[in-house]
Parts: structure tokens; sequence; C-alpha cells
């Protein structure tokens, strides 16, 4: 090499991606013994299979070479020189620069000595025809067929930097958004002139713009724009480089598939698949839902792998960490909070520890494809949905809705081990401090009014549901002339006429929750410590025998315990119903009134006593 050194000169390799037709005629051949005196090794990227150009069975003589090793890899276009070298040099060339190229010419036989002659030691890429770029880019500043150096270890994510289907073609920008996405600048070589570069220059081969379409697809998919030369974000922090490449991790231990939290990484929903482009042929099953229901196909989440590294045409990319959200029962409100959305939290939280909210929900049905509905409508289900998901991410996205392949960072699977009747366990399940942390980061996104007075809180339901009690605004007068307080409010709402996170500021500010039984009580989970909830029953016939509360055996008896709130059922009596029977049970009153007083004022004294020791 020429060129002069203060100490050992670096150490080089050269990375080549040939195709089968240069191949054939020589040219790539001749290509690597231009470059194999210069450097200590060259490394030629072929592929067993192309798709332009078939199989590809004789490597024309290149494994004969001094110097020279084929490697083997998936054809992924003009990435394949990146990407297959990264194998080929991992242990013996850790430290070494990186010499990429393509097959088109020659080099000249001092080329590579050239571009090191003055290097800076902060150099971590050098471009050659930099100046020329900078004039005539069709995007960003990198450009194989001119030669490039990098050091190896700018190349440390590459693995994790999905291959959009127009990096094929498009293979300069590709790595031009790669290393704009991990700041690393391109600087200029000490080598400009084409006759500096190659040994006999051919203008012919030297233009090699790709399609406008592809160039548009790629800033579209990794959220850039070229300006001449220059790779720019089009909206700051709208897409970093992903943490993992494609692949499925589950929580430790023992478990199920259906019982375990796993996170994909790099999973593509395409055509009603879900489909990991990892270079493998394997599938993963995980994610079981509502009950746990082996019989039924609903209840699994199946992440294929196929061979391929490149994402389908079309796709878009959905950064940062996503659940995944096959509703259950989403028109009741108790079931979809606990069945669906709390179990995909748990998940979250298990997987990905330091996030509080994701940044997007998946949700994988349609309310009217008869997915998981129990005996809920689609119009209940959509109605819920509307409700309360947009609260809970950035964005809720419905795929099947979309037109095209959509891809996504992370995606955190649900399981049906903390469903609220689950046939693994259920809420009793359900990690304390995951539960509190669930409850805190609602409570605390929520929080808009900034408010720090507590009251007592009325549900009202609406005529002609089942579980009603008749006589809710008569509780409320009751309940405030126990208190005996102008000062301390009592509230009577129909809650389903408020948005979610307005539901959740309302109860959390609450020291005492009326509620008839049902889905409409599951709200108390947002209780604050030391509070009291009374609950109503359902009545199957205006019989007090008839009368039972599953909330109390399946949820109450479980997170009140943990979260330090007090339950109370309203004892009901023959003398309370309102006859007659109806196809959904008996309506009926919290009649006892003195019982209803004597509950409100011992809720009273044992929040704000509680209160007034902690202070």
């Amino acid at each position: 090499m020429e060129g002069s050194f203060s100490c050992a000169p670096p150490r080089v390799v050269a990375s080549i991606a040939c195709i089968p037709p240069r191949v054939a005629s020589g040219q790539c051949r001749r290509v690597a013994r231009s470059l194999a005196p210069q450097v200590l090794h060259v490394f030629v990227c072929l592929s067993r299979v192309y798709s332009d150009w078939g199989a590809l069975n004789d490597d024309g003589g290149l494994s004969k070479e001094r110097n020279i090793s084929v490697t083997w890899g998936e054809d992924v276009g003009a990435p394949a020189r990146y990407l297959t070298s990264l194998e080929a040099t991992a242990s013996a060339y850790d430290d070494a620069w990186i010499f990429f190229t393509d097959d088109e010419q020659e080099f000249h036989p001092t080329l590579i000595g050239r571009m090191l002659s003055d290097v800076s030691p902060s150099s971590l890429v050098l471009q050659n025809r930099h100046r020329h770029l900078q004039r005539n880019s069709s995007g960003g500043m990198v450009a194989g067929r001119f030669g490039l150096l990098m050091r190896r270890h700018v190349l440390a994510q590459l693995r994790a930097f999905p291959i959009a289907f127009p990096a094929r073609r498009a293979g300069d920008q590709w790595m031009s958004i790669y290393l704009h996405k991990r700041r690393v600048p391109v600087d200029p070589s000490n080598v400009e002139e084409l006759e500096a570069i190659f040994d006999k220059p051919s203008l012919n081969q030297l233009e090699d713009s790709p399609e406008p379409a592809d160039v548009a697809e790629l800033q579209a998919f990794y959220a850039v724009r070229f300006w001449q030369s220059r790779v720019l974000d089009q909206a700051s922090g709208s897409w970093s480089l992903p943490g993992h490449a494609a692949g499925w991790e589950c929580e430790r231990g023992p478990s199920a598939w259906q019982t375990s939290s796993c996170a994909a990484s790099q999973v593509c929903h395409v055509h009603g698949r879900y489909v990991m482009y990892a270079g493998e042929d394997a599938q993963f099953v995980g994610a079981g839902l509502g009950r746990c229901d082996d019989s039924d196909e609903r209840h699994a989440w199946v992440v294929e792998s196929e061979t391929s590294l490149t994402l389908p045409r079309r796709s878009q990319w959905v950064p940062g960490p996503s659940i995944f959200l096959r509703r259950y029962s989403a028109g009741n409100f108790g079931h979809f909070l606990l069945d669906s959305i709390v179990p995909a939290f748990i998940s979250l939280y298990t997987m990905i520890p330091n996030v509080s909210l994701p940044e997007n929900i998946v949700v994988d049905d349609l309310c009217d494809d008869g997915a998981s509905l129990f005996e809920y409508s689609a119009a209940d289900c959509d109605r819920m949905s509307q409700r309360i998901l947009p609260e809970l991410a950035k964005s809720v996205i419905y795929v099947k809705a979309m037109r095209h392949p959509v891809c996504f960072e992370t995606l955190i699977s649900s399981n049906c081990k903390y469903g609220l009747f689950a046939y693994s366990g259920g809420n009793k399940l359900i990690p304390r401090p995951l539960w509190k942390r669930f409850r805190s980061t609602l409570i605390h996104s929520f929080s808009r009014t900034g408010s720090e007075t507590y009251h007592a809180l009325i549900i009202l339901k609406k005529p002609g549901l089942r579980k009603r009690v008749t006589n809710m605004e008569q509780v409320r007068g009751s309940v405030q002339d126990a208190l005996g307080n102008a000062s301390t409010r009592v509230l009577l709402h129909d809650l389903s006429l408020l948005a979610f996170a307005e539901q959740v500021e309302m109860v959390s500010r609450s020291f005492l929750l009326v509620s008839p039984g049902g889905a409409a009580s599951m709200i108390s989970v947002f209780l604050p410590a030391k509070s009291t909830l009374i609950l109503g029953s359902f009545c199957s016939q205006c019989l007090v025998s008839s009368c039972y509360n599953h909330e109390v055996d399946y949820l109450f008896s479980i997170f009140p315990s943990r979260d330090d709130v007090r339950v109370v059922l309203y004892p009901i009596k023959e003398e309370d119903f309102v006859p007659p029977n109806k196809p959904q049970g008996c309506d009926y009153r919290f009649g006892d009134q003195s019982w209803m007083k004597q509950q409100a004022q011992l809720a009273f004294t044992s929040f704000f006593l509680s209160r007034d020791k902690q202070a």
C-alpha cells in the first residue's frame, strides 16, 4: 500500500458482490484479483439462487484463487456485499477496515493505499469521488461502484436494520440511510479522479441510478428524505435503529405457549399471516387468548419465519413496542379490560420493563368477523374499542383493514394466564408490582385536572340493562346526608357516557364508589387505597336465592386485598325487588338507606383518617 503511517498500517479486507453473468464471464474474478494484492483478503459474496438469474452452480474459479474466498448468502441484491461479509469477518478481522464495491470494473493497483494515505483517526467511512457525489447523488453519500472503506464495527447494528424490498436495487441509498440513523459521517477519501480509482475506467458503467419509485418507497419506509447528497429525517425521533434483529423471545420459565409472555421482533402482517423475515424456516406459536381454549384457533397467535431477509413490497414500518391484541368479549367493559387489555400490558411489562405505555396497539380482529365476541354484538365491540384503545397508545392499528403489509419493530403477545376467567389461573397470578404499575401508569397518564380533592361516586346505569339498580338518585341523597358536609361532593354519573380516561381519573379520586354488579363495577380497580366499594348483585329472578355476584369471587377477592380497598356487598332483601322479572334478570333497589348511610360514614372516616396518619 502507498502512504505513510505513524504506527502499523490499518488492516484491510475487501468485500465484493457479484452477479451470475459477471461470474460466468470472468469479470468478477478479474475485479477480485485487482484487489487481492492490496488487502489481507478478498471476500466475494454469491448466492446459490438468484431471483433474476436462477441457480448459480459454478463460482467461476474464484475459490481456487489465492487470497480470495467465496461467501454464500441469500440473494438480497445490493445489500449482500455488506451483510455477507459480516459473517466472514466476524472474528479474524474485527478491527479491520472493509473495502466495499461491486463487480463492474477492475481497480487501480494503488487505490487502497491512496485512500488510507492521510486518513484521520476519527474517520469511520471513506468514500471515493466524494466531491462528485455531493453534486450528483441520487440519494445519500454512498456509491459502491466507486468503492468505499468502512471500519467493521460501524456495521455492528446492521443485522437489526430491516431490508425494505427496494433496497435490493437501491443498496447505496439503503446504506446511506443506515449510516444516517447511526449518525456516522461519510468522509472523503484522497481519491477523486476515475483514473486513480479504476485500472481502465469505463464511463458507460458509472451511471447507476435506481428507479425513482424505489427511492420514494425507501424514503417512506425509513421515514427519511434525500436532499441532494444529504439524508434528513421526516420527523424528529420518528424512526430509530431497531434494537433487535428478526426473532422471537419469551419470558424465562417452563410456561406453555398459551401462558407465556413473548415478543416478536421485526414481524410483518402480510395478507392475514404474521411473518418474520429472519432467514429461517420455522413457526412460532404464542399468545393464548381469552380462556386458553386449545380447540379454537382464534385463541392462538401463529408467527411464521421465512428464509428471505427482504421484507415484502410496499411494506409500512411501525417503530417502537406494539401490543398484539385480539379482542375477547370486547362489548363488555369488564371482560375487555381484564381479559384482553390487562394481560397484554402485563406481557409488555414482562418483556420490556422500561416501557410504561406502548407506542401502538395492534388489533388483530374485526368486530364483525366473529372473533372472540362472546355474547356481545359487533356494534358493542366497535364502540368499546373506540372508547378505550386510543387512550392507551399513540396509535391503534387495525391490521385486517390495511391494504399493504405492515411490519412492526417489536410486537408483544398477549396471553391467557392472567384473564378474568382464564382456565390457567386468572387474575390472582398477576405479579403485584406489574399490576400496580398498570394502575399507576394509567392513573398518572389520565390525571388531567390536577385535582387533589376526593369525592363519593354513584354509578348510574341506563334502564333496560341487566343488574340495574333503580334508585341511585335516592342513594346519592342518602350518602350526601350521611356525610353532612357540603364541601364533600357526591357525584352521580353514567360512566358509559364518559371517555375512558375521564372514568379512570374520576374513580381514582373517589373515596367511595357505589356500583351495580357486573361490567360497570370493573372500573373500581382504579380506586385509591383505603377507599370503599359498595356492590350490587345480579338476580336472575325476583328472589334473594337467585342473586349472586361473581365479581366478588373472580376479581374483588383478589385485587382489593392487594390495593387495600374495602369491598362491601349490598345485603339485598325481598322488599328491594322491582317486579316483574325480565329476560336478563330482576331490577331492584338499594332499599336500606340506613345501611347505606352507615357505610358512607365509615368509608369517609377510614379513608381520610388513613391519609391524616400518612401526613
